[in-house]
């Protein structure tokens, strides 16, 4: 017996999104027009990926601590993967659906969603040194250590930073939504 897998990651609305990230529909809006958020591929009504609301997330934090969303958008991305390595950890986060499969199944599966990852399943930090007379790319980095941060700070001589964790991100979209946010549909088929 053979056993077919499919992983499905949940689409949010813009007023969920609003819930889970604390950007308002017309904060979305408004970053769409500024090409900030992708542009909508339909008419209709708009939905969003689990990628797009970890980015929203990464960007609205960010935004907060004064930093500019045109100039972290281009490296907020740089949490999805890692994020989404972390939810596989988050209770009731995932959802195994369909025919039944063992625990050694299950982790495997489980584990192929962090392998998948690379390298961003060995991060857990976004960070962004201050420093205004240093190019942005300079100044961010994905870390898996805060003592890995603190080096690559006196490295570069730099006065602090503003570091996004990527667990607690995991954790806060984790507890903000009912259901999972993803699931793992698994369908027997005879070899």
């Amino acid at each position: 017996m053979k056993t077919n897998v499919s992983v499905i990651h949940r689409d949010f609305t813009p007023a969920e999104v609003a819930e889970i990230t604390s950007v308002s529909v017309a904060l979305q809006r408004d970053w769409r027009r500024r090409k900030i958020l992708p542009q909508r591929k339909t008419e209709g009504w708009s939905k969003f990926s689990l990628s797009d609301v970890i980015e929203i997330y990464v960007l609205k934090f960010f935004s907060d601590a004064g930093f500019s969303v045109k100039e972290v958008r281009e490296y907020s991305v740089m949490a999805i993967l890692p994020v989404q390595v972390a939810l596989k950890d988050m209770p009731n986060a995932v959802a195994f659906e369909g025919d039944p499969i063992g625990d050694r199944l299950k982790e495997s599966i489980l584990l192929s969603m962090t392998t998948d990852a690379g390298v961003a399943a060995n991060s857990r930090y976004l960070v962004i040194a201050h420093g205004a007379d240093i190019p942005f790319e300079k100044r961010i980095g994905r870390f898996s250590t805060l003592s890995a941060v603190a080096a690559w700070l006196e490295r570069q001589a730099l006065e602090g930073f503003t570091a996004v964790d990527f667990d607690m991100i995991a954790a806060s979209i984790a507890a903000s939504v009912d259901g999972p946010l993803i699931r793992v549909e698994c369908k027997a088929v005879a070899e």
